[in-house]
């Protein structure tokens, strides 16, 4: 039993250095990434700034552009429509005139197969 008290001490001496080398190398790795995730924030914020400042006269030019889009649609909407309106008022009393007259030729056509059948 004596034998092995001095073989566990010495176990567990080993053990306790390697396990302060392995927290001190894990604790230097975490240090060093939270340095690089530091740099890499600091360089997405610039960034993101950089692309704000860039975007802004474009998103203005675009929205002046589908401004003027969108009045020259309304503007050739009304026009399409005024345009609709005179041709069915042309269209209209036409249409009238072409089934009046569609029914008058059927109704000669009618009388004179009358006069032909009733000889």
């Amino acid at each position: 039993m004596q034998d092995l008290s001095p073989l566990l001490q010495q176990s567990l001496i080993f053990f306790a250095y390697t396990t302060t080398v392995v927290l001190v190398v894990i604790a230097f790795y975490l240090i060093k990434l939270l340095i690089e995730l530091s740099q890499l924030t600091k360089t997405s914020q610039d960034i993101a700034a950089l692309v704000k400042q860039e975007l802004e006269p474009t998103i203005t030019e675009l929205q002046l552009a589908l401004k003027n889009v969108n009045a020259i649609a309304s503007t050739a909407d009304e026009k399409v429509e005024a345009i609709k309106n005179n041709v069915s008022s042309i269209i209209n009393p036409l249409q009238s005139n072409l089934a009046k007259l569609k029914l008058g030729i059927l109704k000669s056509i009618s009388k004179g197969i009358n006069v032909f059948l009733n000889k």
